[in-house]
C-alpha cells in the first residue's frame, strides 16, 4: 500500500446528518436562492422533491436524508436535507418548501 505524505492527506469527519465533511469545507453556506423544483405530492399535501434547476442545470436529488417542519419568519416550511451529484461530486444541501406560497428555495449548500 502506498503511503501519502501527511500534508497530502484529506481530513474528514462524519457530520451528524450523515454527510461526509472534509476539512476546510463549509457544508452550511446559506444561499436562500429561489429554485424551480419537480416534485410529487401525497394526498395530505406533503411534497417529495425529485429534481431542481440550479443555474440552468437540472440536478436530480439522489437522496433525502431527513424531512422536518419549521417556521421561518412565521411561515410554515418543509425542510429537506438532501444529497446530489453536482459537477461530478456528491454534495449535501438543504432545500425548503414554503407552504403558504408554494415556493421552493435552495437554503444551504
Amino acid at each position: 500500500m502506498v503511503e501519502f505524505p501527511t500534508e497530502d492527506r484529506v481530513k474528514h469527519s462524519i457530520h451528524p446528518d450523515g454527510f461526509v465533511q472534509f476539512s476546510g469545507e463549509n457544508p452550511h453556506k446559506i444561499l436562500a436562492k429561489p429554485i424551480e423544483v419537480i416534485a410529487w405530492f401525497e394526498l395530505n399535501g406533503r411534497p417529495h422533491p425529485s429534481r431542481f434547476k440550479l443555474d440552468d442545470k437540472e440536478i436530480k436529488i439522489e437522496q433525502v436524508f431527513s424531512v422536518s417542519q419549521e417556521k421561518l419568519a412565521g411561515n410554515p416550511m418543509f425542510v429537506f436535507k438532501c444529497q446530489s451529484k453536482i459537477n461530478g461530486e456528491l454534495r449535501p444541501f438543504e432545500i425548503k418548501y414554503e407552504l403558504n406560497t408554494c415556493k421552493w428555495m435552495l437554503w444551504k449548500m
